[in-house]
């Protein structure tokens, strides 16, 4: 049990892929027990409450349907929703307050490690015990198979970006989740484009960022960061086509960077100081590796920037 259960907010993680997430998930996974979380992952099980079995969302209506079925009690123990498939309306499921929040990085370094992953995937991906469980995830396998291969090889990053699946990819994301509505004659329609979002992280600010999303959800062991690429492949690419077809991407990407900065200094206080806390129990259960002092450093040049609270504790620690 966690011991954020004294509380009646509801958090809910839109995974974006290759957005850090799976570091943020495993930390939400280890924290939470299977009556305090509900993983939305087309690809992936979950545990269903009522029937007391491992099963798949196949699709959004699967999920709409799952959680109607649940009695209040069962929901208003789920303190925290994650996944690729969250959408923005699952709110309407719960009472009290009900946060989403998100993670997302620079677009060049997000399709990157996006073309490394499902270039390691096409590989792996029948080797994997979910291959014989999940019809969605052969499926993923084979829209793989169809769309990023030539004559068995795995395409260029150029031949990526020109593939209308991946330009714009977050932009399509949010829209098809309902966070978003899109006028594609338009550019100057994201204006707002996070509005429905409490919290918006920034995957180059991730320890600072998730330290304090940690704290508001009572989380204070931590663990090393997760789906690494096993495999980088060494890209070369035309940045000039980059840019001209993922604008809109690059647009929402300075918008959730603004959102962010917006979000600190309207908290300045109590964000800086409730990350300052984490991080101290952080120290404390750093698993299997010394603690990178560079990064310390970071991070305490951070908090000095925005805190003169923070600023003075140093300056009477270090006397």
């Amino acid at each position: 049990m966690s011991d954020t259960s004294k509380t009646n907010i509801t958090y809910c993680f839109l995974h974006i892929p290759k957005t850090a997430g799976s570091t943020f998930r495993l930390h939400l996974e280890k924290h939470f027990s299977t009556e305090e979380r509900l993983p939305v992952y087309y690809v992936e099980e979950f545990h269903n409450l009522v029937s007391n079995t491992p099963e798949y969302f196949s699709e959004r209506a699967d999920i709409d349907s799952y959680l109607s079925s649940l009695s209040t009690e069962q929901k208003d123990k789920i303190k925290c929703i994650y996944g690729h498939q969250v959408y923005y309306g699952i709110h309407r499921h719960f009472e009290g307050e009900f946060r989403y929040v998100t993670f997302m990085r620079e677009p060049i370094k997000r399709n990157i490690s996006a073309f490394n992953f499902y270039h390691h995937s096409f590989i792996t991906n029948p080797k994997e015990p979910a291959w014989n469980k999940s019809r969605n995830y052969r499926d993923s396998w084979q829209w793989i198979s169809e769309t990023l291969t030539k004559d068995g090889a795995f395409i260029t990053f150029d031949e990526w970006t020109n593939n209308t699946e991946w330009s714009n990819f977050v932009l399509k994301f949010l829209e098809h989740r309902n966070f978003i509505t899109v006028d594609t004659n338009k550019d100057t329609n994201l204006v707002d484009p996070f509005k429905q979002f409490y919290f918006v992280g920034v995957v180059d600010n991730f320890t600072v960022d998730s330290m304090f999303l940690y704290h508001e959800l009572g989380i204070h062991k931590f663990f090393p960061d997760q789906n690494i690429a096993q495999k980088r492949h060494d890209i070369v690419f035309s940045r000039k086509n980059f840019i001209a077809k993922n604008s809109l991407d690059i647009m929402l990407y300075e918008a959730a960077v603004s959102h962010n900065i917006t979000f600190k200094k309207r908290h300045r206080f109590t964000h800086y100081m409730k990350i300052c806390l984490v991080w101290m129990c952080k120290m404390r259960y750093q698993i299997g590796a010394i603690v990178s002092l560079n990064s310390l450093y970071r991070l305490s040049a951070v908090c000095k920037k925005h805190s003169n609270l923070y600023t003075g504790f140093i300056s009477v620690f270090k006397k």
